[in-house]
């Protein structure tokens, strides 16, 4: 598989971005976009990125699409599905198959596996569809992360898209599943469990299997740093998953438009049409408190196990434990907060190592959801 990002016109693939960075090129780029100089520009081997064609923020009023906030420490994440499109995977010698998108992210500190997240279920796709988003009558919802305030400085999103033939009483389960959900992905962890807002539901037989057998037609493992060396830091934005069979014509011809979606590079209304199935993600820092709900349903997918032993098919309230998780949370980071608390006591507040351990406090701060809880304020 490959992953390529999206600067204006240009598909750029991690070893390209790597080789900017490193040169320094695409720092002097970024500085030129903050200081609004109109002819900021860079060169990459399929497009260029200039400052017109860079989507910015807040650009709804002048009727251009909306920008992308940046992203970082301390500030909101949110990880989104932006486009899917079938390729030639989603019909076979037996007919039409349904289509499953999943995704999980966790920080790459975090040793356990994360809990998988539903995302779409589509009955009897066809090739060459294109999904912006999944219908208003279906039920399913294209985010994968959201946080208030970003305390990991590295994690990993994975995204996988599969083409199989899902029995009925998985779709059954994953739509009852839905209508609880709230706008939050549907939690499946690999217990066989479905985790939806404050109700989990154990899957009968071998239903569970159905959603993790298989072999997807596409699946991609990016990281999103911000302090890893060696690596590209993370900038909002949207990424594009492709396979690796995919040719690199492909990216000469094809760029993503304002949409989200690829497109030809002379026609943006032009959508590809190819073969290879392919899916955009986006990046963005803005604050939407709908998708708070996030995190504890997660955390608590991820601690079935431990507390819940519940009989095939049948379901259970999780109000009590989604409450004690919250609370859990709060007080993990309420003890990191007052251990880099104590840290910046010592230390001179004009010094790169006060600002860097004064935005991870500040991040820690954002999760915490108990105001009792809070420390109290720096010195």
């Amino acid at each position: 598989m490959a992953l390529y990002y999206a600067f204006g016109d240009a598909l750029v693939s991690k070893d390209e971005l790597h080789t900017k960075i490193g040169e320094g090129k695409f720092q002097k780029f970024q500085r030129q976009l903050i200081s609004r100089e109109p002819t900021a520009k860079i060169e990459f081997l399929f497009g260029t990125a200039t400052a017109k064609n860079v989507l910015r923020s807040f650009l709804a009023d002048s009727g251009e699409p909306i920008g992308f906030e940046p992203i970082g420490i301390a500030k909101p994440l949110t990880v989104q599905i932006r486009h899917i499109y079938t390729g030639n995977k989603a019909e076979g010698f037996w007919g039409t198959k349904d289509m499953l998108v999943a995704s999980a992210m966790k920080g790459i500190s975090t040793y356990d596996a994360a809990p998988r997240a539903i995302n779409f279920l589509v009955p009897k796709t066809k090739n060459n569809r294109n999904f912006r988003a999944v219908d208003a009558t279906d039920k399913g919802t294209p985010l994968i992360f959201y946080s208030p305030s970003l305390a990991q400085s590295s994690s990993v999103v994975t995204v996988e898209v599969m083409f199989s033939s899902f029995p009925k009483e998985t779709f059954d389960a994953i739509s009852q599943a839905f209508s609880a959900a709230s706008g939050v992905p549907v939690f499946a962890p690999a217990s066989g469990y479905l985790v939806a807002a404050s109700i989990v539901t154990k899957l009968l037989g071998n239903i569970g299997k159905s959603l993790v057998d298989g072999t997807p037609a596409l699946k991609q493992t990016e990281e999103i740093t911000f302090t890893t060396p060696g690596s590209d830091v993370a900038v909002g934005g949207f990424c594009l998953l492709l396979p690796g069979e995919a040719p690199a014509s492909l990216l000469q011809d094809y760029k993503i438009n304002k949409k989200g979606a690829l497109a030809r590079v002379a026609n943006e209304n032009e959508l590809y049409d190819g073969e290879f199935p392919y899916a955009v993600l986006s990046l963005d820092g803005r604050e939407n408190d709908e998708y708070k709900p996030f995190a504890p349903t997660a955390a608590t997918a991820a601690q079935l196990d431990k507390f819940y032993n519940i009989n095939d098919g049948s379901s259970q309230p999780l109000g009590v434990l989604v409450d004690a998780l919250k609370l859990f949370n709060d007080m993990k980071f309420r003890e990191k907060a007052t251990s880099l608390s104590d840290k910046l006591k010592g230390l001179d507040k004009n010094s790169d190592e006060y600002k860097n351990l004064l935005a991870q406090y500040n991040a820690y701060i954002g999760n915490i959801g108990t105001k009792e809880l809070l420390p109290p304020p720096l010195p």
